[in-house]
């Protein structure tokens, strides 16, 4: 998508969702469930449950994590925070790995106009995979789960999120993976680009977005090049 720089084109701000997107994450995240559902002896098909939560809310994994734990007495607050633990420490332990074009693509247009990060996890979890791929100092504003804010596939996450850049949605153009993600950000009036999640067909995100086989393909020619020219 080199157009994102040519006259007239030049979008207000870049906004990215982090897990699946900017770096490979799910796996991590399918860890710490797992983890979390053999603390109570419990064992699913860790595969088929990343799939079903990608792009879900935090509050929407820690729902069905704790309806297949299913403990009396135990509370949902009680199970979100050993999630985040083991995620943190799958983080620490493992490395997150950046998706093709990622890290670069974000350089380059953080060179050029504000770059932001909406997700469905919580900041805390997004800004620690920032700085584990050296990117924190490069986006101006952080938009993750909160009490506040309704999740993807709300529009909210990505009007919020211009709103702290000071920028209108319609201007800004959104990059995704995740059906629920693409949804929010149409809904809130952004340019959609589109690396689909992986076994989702092209057909299941909205009209208008435009699909890339990876990050890569959006890299404006110099950086594509190997830098500034």
């Amino acid at each position: 998508m080199r157009d994102l720089f040519e006259p007239g084109r030049r979008p207000a701000a870049a906004l990215f969702d982090c897990d699946g997107l900017l770096v490979d994450s799910e796996p991590l995240w399918g860890t710490a469930m797992e983890l979390v559902l053999r603390s109570f002896g419990r064992e699913t098909d860790t595969a088929a449950l990343t799939h079903e939560l990608t792009g879900a809310s935090i509050a929407r994994t820690v729902e069905r994590l704790h309806e297949l734990v299913d403990v009396p007495g135990l509370t949902q607050r009680e199970v979100e925070g050993r999630l985040l633990d083991r995620y943190a420490e799958a983080v620490a332990r493992e490395g997150v790995r950046p998706m093709p074009g990622a890290v670069e693509l974000v350089q380059a247009l953080a060179e050029e106009l504000p770059v932001g990060v909406v997700s469905n996890s919580p900041e805390t979890a997004v800004r620690a995979v920032l700085r584990a791929t050296g990117l924190a100092d490069r986006v101006s504003a952080v938009v993750g789960a909160h009490g506040s804010c309704r999740p993807k596939p709300d529009p909210e996450p990505y009007l919020t999120a211009c709103a702290l850049l000071g920028v209108e949605a319609s201007a800004c153009v959104a990059f995704e993976d995740s059906v629920t993600g693409a949804q929010a950000a149409v809904s809130a009036g952004l340019r959609l680009l589109v690396v689909p999640a992986p076994g989702v067909p092209a057909a299941a995100y909205p009209a208008g977005a435009k699909l890339l086989g990876s990050l890569t393909e959006a890299l404006p020619a110099r950086a594509a090049a190997g830098g500034r020219s």
